[in-house]
């Protein structure tokens, strides 16, 4: 006999944890895109979607928590629901983390800085951008290789933020009458780094959702057969 109420909360959390994803994704990219737009309703705006995002949170966990307590979901179905409860945690903190940024970049007026062309911070953020993008496309698209991709891609974007980071320590020694503005640019690209963490957490989920393996701190540049873990 099939059970309709489990069919309802089974799609209702499909629903709303694909729109969670949606909304947290258009915030990021909003922010990147924030710097030197002059845009002084971003903040708000950011702000605005950091409520609703607490809201989706707290539904996807109480939803999720049911069909676990009453409907006792296997195989596929339990993974995803399982994975639903997680991501809903970490794209509630990804949107926790935007939020400091955006009042961080309201300090800079949403002005890239002088120095933001010498730090070659462009490069920085496309890369938080691509692996975002890919991270949150394999969730929506249950597909392990986009998450294996976001995963990967961590390693590239970690570097360029030593390399960034090192340089941005240099303008604070040679930039003394700018320390502030600075130390602003310095902590927007931490809090970044940050997202991009969570990002590569979530690409892990998905990659057990999809694959059944788990690959948490596995070390993926190494000979490593993934699929017997």
């Amino acid at each position: 006999m099939i059970d309709i109420s489990y069919d309802k909360r089974f799609a209702k959390l499909r629903k709303m944890i694909f729109e969670m994803v949606n909304i947290t994704e258009n915030q990021i990219l909003t922010l990147l895109n924030g710097i030197g737009s002059s845009d002084n309703t971003l903040l708000d705006r950011i702000t605005k979607n950091e409520l609703t995002i607490d809201k989706y949170d707290v539904k996807i966990d109480k939803i999720s928590r049911k069909i676990l307590a009453l409907n006792n979901p296997i195989a596929c179905d339990l993974r995803f629901v399982l994975t639903a409860y997680t991501v809903s945690s970490k794209l509630e903190l990804i949107s926790d983390n935007c939020q400091v940024i955006a009042e961080n970049l309201k300090e800079l007026d949403f002005q890239k800085p002088i120095f933001f062309n010498e730090l070659n911070a462009n490069e920085y953020f496309s890369l938080i951008e691509s692996q975002i993008t890919l991270s949150f496309g394999s969730f929506i698209q249950s597909d392990s290789d986009k998450a294996m991709k976001a995963i990967l891609q961590f390693e590239s974007l970690n570097t360029k933020y030593m390399e960034l980071s090192k340089l941005i320590k240099k303008e604070i020694i040679e930039r003394g009458n700018q320390l502030s503005e600075v130390m602003t640019f310095y902590e927007v690209c931490n809090y970044l780094l940050q997202i991009s963490k969570i990002s590569k957490s979530l690409a892990e989920e998905v990659y057990f959702m999809v694959e059944s393996k788990i690959i948490k701190h596995v070390n993926l540049n190494i000979d490593v057969d993934i699929k017997n873990r």
